[in-house]
């Protein structure tokens, strides 16, 4: 369930031993470097400026060309962020003290572990962006390059670094180095308060498309800060997996609200030590009519919804099921809809009001993978 980086053991290069990306990030002007004047030097710093956007590569091509052309691209890193940057930052709950590389070698404790994950062609600006910023120079030393094999990592590159106490009074201008909006926000492993505080100060307002957490105990607290995300970042898509909730809140008003705000939602039970497969089980509940709850979600903004309970299937029964293949279809939105359902003996597919309608024939045991499918016609493909 839960996703862990030990921070002390980050296999990868320290982003000052990447001379040849650094050097042209922070040598001084050499008259010796530009001798020859060029075409795109006669053009308006806004074309140039636009250029940059289109291909965030060429920066440090054209920062060599000329002094004129450095200083466009070191304005345009000062400028407001316009660029989306970040596809995804990931921050994780870390408990214990990590050892510092001062001269004096004291341990500290780290609030979070985090890694920045952009697009290789982005990268650069990242890592301008910081250099130009002399009150993140200790925070970039700390950074380093997490390796990546294979397809999956071919296009990005992965900024990992840990954030002290000391810390929290750089993550306003961190944040100024990051466009909005992030593609991706993932918490996982919560680790008390503080780290949520760290997590408000260094998103600040900042549009996030998407919200995901991973937890093996919901409470209270970070019902509270889950909420206040969304509102204040103006999140879309909500991503919950979880096992236990030790909430004290209502979690049906809960689920209620956050329809009311997201677009989108993907809820994933996981198991928990001591209920039984056979309990009708699902987000701290055992005795709720998850279909009514359901259709009261999309009465709200929420059109896709994405259940997964495979380890107490019986939280959908079929009197339920019943119930949302004959009203989903028929509401005023185009649909999507996926929830594991263990329900009918035999599978089904029907078309209804141009809403796909399928049920998988029921599993013997948990976890199963049978699923209630209920998508509009021109969301079939949409994952």
């Amino acid at each position: 369930l839960s996703m862990e980086i030990p921070v002390q053991h980050f296999q990868s290069r320290n982003l000052n031993d990447d001379t040849e990306d650094d050097e042209w990030m922070t040598s001084e002007d050499d008259s010796d470097s530009y001798q020859f004047p060029s075409l795109i030097e006669e053009l308006p710093k806004e074309l140039v400026w636009k250029i940059i956007e289109s291909t965030p590569e060429s920066m440090i091509s054209l920062r060599e060309t000329c002094r004129l052309l450095k200083s466009y691209v070191d304005e345009f890193t000062r400028q407001k962020r316009t660029i989306p940057l970040i596809e995804k930052l990931q921050l994780f709950g870390v408990a214990g003290a990590v050892r510092s590389n001062d001269a004096e070698g004291i341990p500290r404790v780290v609030v979070l572990s985090a890694v920045i994950i952009v697009s290789t062609s982005k990268s650069t600006l990242l890592q301008l962006r910081l250099c130009s910023t002399p009150q993140l120079k200790h925070l970039k030393d700390r950074m380093w390059k997490i390796p990546g094999i294979g397809a999956k990592y071919a296009d990005i590159v992965r900024f990992a670094f840990n954030l002290f106490e000391e810390d929290f009074d750089l993550l306003d201008e961190l944040r100024s180095c990051i466009s909005e909006p992030i593609g991706a926000v993932e918490l996982f492993n919560y680790n008390g308060e503080r780290q949520l505080e760290f997590i408000s100060k260094l998103l600040g307002k900042t549009k996030v498309d998407r919200l995901n957490i991973v937890l093996q105990d919901m409470i209270d607290d970070l019902v509270n800060h889950i909420t206040i995300v969304i509102l204040e970042n103006s999140v879309d898509h909500l991503s919950m997996t979880i096992a236990r909730c030790s909430t004290t809140v209502d979690n049906v008003q809960f689920i209620l609200l956050l329809s009311t705000r997201l677009s989108s939602m993907h809820l994933d039970q996981r198991p928990v030590d001591g209920i039984d497969e056979a309990v009708p089980y699902f987000f701290g509940l055992s005795a709720i009519d998850w279909a009514r709850v359901i259709l009261q979600m999309f009465s709200g903004k929420l059109d896709k919804l994405h259940i997964e309970n495979p380890f107490y299937p019986a939280y959908l029964f079929r009197g339920g099921a019943d119930t949302l293949r004959e009203v989903l279809p028929n509401l005023q939105k185009d649909v999507w809809f996926s929830a594991t359902c263990n329900a009918y003996d035999e599978g089904f597919s029907v078309t209804r009001n141009d809403h796909f309608v399928q049920a998988d024939r029921a599993e013997r045991r948990a976890p199963v993978k049978s699923c209630l499918k209920i998508k509009h016609i021109s969301r079939e493909n949409e994952n």
